[in-house]
């Protein structure tokens, strides 16, 4: 077995956990679990297999992440990160056995490429792959920024290097369901351009850099470009920008869809809840921090760096 740890995030993942854990339980010495208080038959599942099932309140992805980095007493040299609805393929399981036990001492970091499913459709263009994420790192060298939405892990010594092969994220549950978790996503991602704008709490954030690291650039490109479009605009002129500058329409039928929703629904709704908040900030004399509480129940004073 490799000397890796692997976390998994879960809540309510009935439908993609047991795949993920048959996946992983084939080649890392230790499995951790963490849930937050699932009703499905996540726990259930994953008592089927060798690994530890921990339980922590959810308020959002990285301070999950980083409560378990805190709390784990990891026994293995490395720590992989996946989602519950994404699995390793057997090419990165014989690349990291060939790699990690002689990888050189000033490696602390690896960065995996990310291969995204939509309705079984391989999404292969738009800029989405390859898509390269630090997943992967020795025991003690990550933390990860404290952000809402769209979090990255930090690399806090050592240097990064890259593996050749894919981990796949591929989704089992419905359309329906997709669009909900969309819905829930494009409120945290509201609240995060809120606290851009207002400095509602206290946020540890990567750098942008244009000629930095995929995360670094993504984040300038956001922060210096997309959010400086005008509101309603901006969707639509980054879905024609995956479609048809980044080439996404080769993806297809299945691919237009994704674009579809994913680059432009998406975006809009996040434009749209901006929007109305501002909008009731203005009209009520209400305070964000209120607004977000009473439409939402989310309590900004839990959020941010303590």
């Amino acid at each position: 077995m490799l000397d890796v740890a692997v976390i998994i995030l879960t809540y309510n993942e009935e439908k993609n956990i047991g795949r993920c854990l048959e996946n992983v339980t084939k080649f890392s010495k230790e499995v951790y679990v963490i849930d937050s208080f699932s009703n499905d038959n996540t726990i259930n599942i994953c008592q089927d297999y060798k690994c530890h099932i921990l339980q922590n309140k959810f308020l959002y992805h990285a301070n999950q992440l980083n409560w378990a980095l805190k709390n784990i007493n990891f026994k293995s040299s490395w720590i992989l990160r996946l989602d519950a609805d994404e699995f390793v393929t057997g090419s990165l399981i014989n690349e990291m056995y060939n790699k990690l036990p002689g990888m050189s001492k000033d490696i602390s970091g690896v960065l995996l490429k990310r291969r995204g499913v939509f309705l079984d459709k391989w999404i292969r263009w738009g800029g989405f792959y390859p898509v390269w994420f630090l997943r992967l790192w020795r025991r003690g060298s990550v933390i990860f920024e404290d952000k809402v939405m769209d979090e990255h892990a930090i690399l806090l010594q050592g240097k990064k290097t890259y593996f050749k092969h894919d981990f796949v994220d591929d989704n089992q549950n419905n359309l329906t369901w997709w669009i909900s978790k969309q819905n829930n996503y494009a409120t945290k991602e509201v609240i995060e351009v809120l606290n851009n704008k207002f400095n509602l709490f206290k946020s540890d954030n990567i750098k942008s850099d244009l000629f930095g690291s995929y995360e670094e650039r993504i984040r300038w490109f956001k922060i210096n470009i997309y959010m400086n479009l005008p509101l309603f605009v901006r969707p639509f002129l980054f879905f024609i920008y995956r479609v048809i500058f980044r080439l996404g329409f080769l993806d297809g039928t299945r691919g237009l869809i994704w674009y579809f929703l994913q680059c432009f629904w998406y975006r809009f709704l996040v434009d749209v809840k901006y929007y109305q908040i501002i909008k009731k900030h203005k009209r009520k004399s209400l305070s964000i921090k209120q607004i977000i509480f009473e439409d939402y129940n989310i309590n900004i004073d839990n959020y941010g760096s303590k």
